[in-house]
């Protein structure tokens, strides 16, 4: 407890304060003792009313969040049994855009097919992708066809790919969803990064990707008929290399600078 004291020597109404403190409580207080006996109890009956009260404010309260969230779960589960899924996306797509803040990522979809022909960046991105996996990735596809010699590594569907290109953090994702894509995230701001130098890198990376595993067949016809012609191939194993060939030393050594000069 404070008392507050007028300061000595000013002349304006300046006040501070000070600990009041005093020996003396209410138990030794000099008076009846009935009296005293019926205040004390006035008092405990105040502060078990007001102990009661708290706690029935906070079992209402408690009500309430449970009536809440009982009419939310009948709320989504009228919504998800009368409301189509495309009408109810579009409305809850719409009330994000409305209550959240605008987002900074991007996403860009990159889908297997441009019409009739192939995409260029999703055939590449399929390429280059897998040389981004690490350790932390728990599920990869490997395939290997019988007549080759190494496996491949792709990704599965579902899968997740970071990559980093100029200091920018890049999300990639392959979709399923009725047809194959990928999706790639990244900060909106470097839009014109990604599309001018980060895809032309990747499809760049995917061609030496291409290049070391190239392999030469060589390729025979298995049978034919008057509408169809169908081709088998194997792949061409050699043991002969150029510096194995017998020629003339100088002539192989000047092919060979030809050959470095050229690369």
């Amino acid at each position: 407890m404070h008392t507050y004291v007028n300061a000595q020597g000013s002349s304006k109404n300046i006040w501070e304060s000070v600990i009041l403190r005093h020996p003396s409580t209410f138990e030794t207080l000099t008076m009846d003792i009935e009296q005293k006996k019926a205040i004390i109890d006035d008092l405990d009956r105040v502060n078990l009313l007001k102990r009661k009260r708290t706690k029935a404010a906070e079992i209402k309260d408690r009500d309430e969040d449970a009536d809440q969230l009982r009419l939310v779960t009948l709320l989504r589960t009228l919504a998800e049994e009368t409301i189509p899924d495309r009408l109810r996306s579009y409305i809850v797509s719409s009330l994000k855009r409305f209550f959240l803040p605008p987002s900074s990522q991007l996403t860009l979809i990159i889908d297997q097919f441009c019409g009739p022909t192939s995409n260029e960046i999703y055939q590449a991105s399929h390429i280059y992708l897998p040389t981004k996996i690490s350790p932390s990735h728990d599920r990869i596809q490997v395939s290997k066809p019988s007549k080759q010699s190494n496996s491949t590594i792709t990704l599965p569907k579902g899968a997740q790919v970071e990559d980093s290109f100029r200091n920018i953090r890049l999300q990639w994702k392959l979709v399923d969803d009725r047809k194959l894509f990928f999706e790639l995230s990244f900060d909106k701001q470097f839009i014109e990064i990604v599309l001018e130098s980060y895809l032309p890198y990747v499809i760049a990376m995917s061609k030496d990707v291409k290049e070391e595993d190239e392999e030469v067949r060589i390729y025979t016809r298995k049978y034919a008929t008057h509408k169809t012609v169908s081709w088998d191939s194997i792949q061409l194993h050699h043991p002969a290399k150029f510096e194995s060939f017998a020629m003339d030393p100088d002539q192989k050594k000047e092919i060979m600078e030809d050959l470095e000069r050229f690369t």
